[in-house]
């Protein structure tokens, strides 16, 4: 009684993985015992004269071997619950490493391909140096009158994002019409 005692004790101390491998070391001693059980009720049976009491013993043999086997997967499956997956620390650094690449191959050849401009005009987004061209622009057109208004006029119409900084940042003036195009002497 008091070695049972003992045993119940010890295996509560038992984490859950050691009781996992315990109870496979068990079904994996089982299933042997089973098998060969069974080759024994195989070869009895191909006897001319089988021997009834020796299938029926090996047979409830078996019956009770295959209850304690479905008990202890029973018992993995519970012992399973209280486990925990434990990722590596470096799997985690890997897998933020390789999200952080994957993203920046992907902005790398979103912006190699000339789609960032577009995505920045399209988001409507200027830079501090637009910005500054944009200014400088509208002084070009103050100083160098009607060729600089139809040079800064071209490159508005050529750079979208230009365009939208040039309205945003330069200095209000009275609203010009679009140029008019000098029509060439016959």
């Amino acid at each position: 009684m008091k070695r049972i005692a003992l045993l119940v004790l010890l295996a509560g101390c038992a984490t859950s993985t050691e009781r996992i491998a315990s109870s496979t070391n068990e079904i994996h001693g089982l299933a042997r015992s089973s098998g060969r059980r069974f080759e024994v009720i195989h070869t009895e049976t191909g006897k001319p004269d089988p021997s009834i009491p020796t299938i029926r013993t090996q047979a409830e043999g078996g019956i009770q071997e295959q209850e304690q086997i479905m008990g202890l997967v029973d018992a993995v499956q519970v012992y399973l619950m209280n486990t925990t997956n434990i990722t590596p620390w470096w799997a985690s650094l890997l897998t933020y490493g390789m999200i952080f690449g994957t993203v920046a191959c992907v902005a790398f050849v979103i912006w190699h391909l000339g789609l960032g401009k577009f995505i920045r005009g399209w988001l409507g987004l200027v830079t501090p140096a637009e910005q500054k061209q944009a200014k400088l622009a509208a002084q070009l057109i103050d100083i160098g009158g009607e060729e600089a208004r139809d040079a800064v006029w071209k490159w508005r119409e050529e750079d979208r994002i230009f365009d939208q900084a040039f309205r945003r940042y330069a200095p209000a003036r009275k609203a010009s019409a679009k140029p008019k195009k000098k029509r060439k002497s016959p």
